[in-house]
């Protein structure tokens, strides 16, 4: 991946770096972040810039696995005249989906996705505007990968992404859309709830939280 300018996205940003990925072999493996990641309740929150993708064009925003049949992914799905994100939550090897509105390759958009196994509601939110789809498998094991820009298979890296990306939150709780309005409209991150968070001001920090602790390092390929 290539730290890079901010490249005037739609929103104002309040940092002046983020991550850009070639959809080739970039991706961040997230290592640090996987032990702090609960498959039966979260939030991730990030901003996207997705680029048109025509020869691989299912790729993986976030991938979180603990093997190939349970996996929590936002993925970017840019192959027809409509491209949008999809929420996937997988468990045994079935998987509920969820798609948010059309998305404008090229156009920053803040994306968010909450995962519920007690109410058994997975939500995807594509600048606070919310789609919901309910029934959720059993996922079964410990998170064992988290990619930023790749999915994250037991056989390796794949579905490289190709864009932008800033601001990636992991969240312990299920966020409220009042809360995940906040984070869009005013790019505010509270710390309730707050697992992990890559601000990327200077080469893809991730810091841990409590925010006194020592920071670790994302691997870029």
């Amino acid at each position: 991946g290539t730290e890079a300018p901010m490249s005037v996205p739609t929103k104002a940003r309040t940092n002046e770096q983020n991550i850009q990925f070639d959809s080739a072999n970039d991706y961040a493996d997230l290592d640090c972040v996987k032990g702090s990641i609960d498959e039966d309740k979260g939030t991730i929150s990030l901003w996207v810039r997705p680029l048109p993708q025509e020869l691989n064009p299912t790729t993986s925003v976030v991938s979180i696995a603990a093997d190939d049949n349970n996996m929590i992914e936002i993925l970017y799905v840019g192959h027809s005249s409509a491209p949008v994100f999809r929420g996937v939550y997988r468990g045994g090897g079935s998987q509920k989906t969820i798609d948010s509105g059309v998305v404008t390759p090229g156009s920053w958009v803040h994306i968010a996705m909450t995962w519920n196994t007690t109410g058994d509601i997975l939500k995807l939110y594509m600048d606070s505007n919310e789609t919901t789809v309910s029934t959720l498998p059993d996922f079964s094991g410990s998170i064992a990968r988290v990619y930023l820009g790749a999915k994250a298979s037991s056989g390796g890296a794949e579905d490289f992404f190709l864009g932008k990306m800033d601001e990636i939150a992991f969240f312990g709780e299920i966020l409220t859309p009042v809360q995940i309005g906040e984070i869009d409209v005013n790019q505010s991150i509270g710390i309730t709830g707050l697992s992990s968070y890559a601000d990327l001001d200077h080469y893809f920090r991730i810091d841990a939280i409590p925010y006194f602790s020592p920071y670790t390092q994302g691997i870029v390929d």
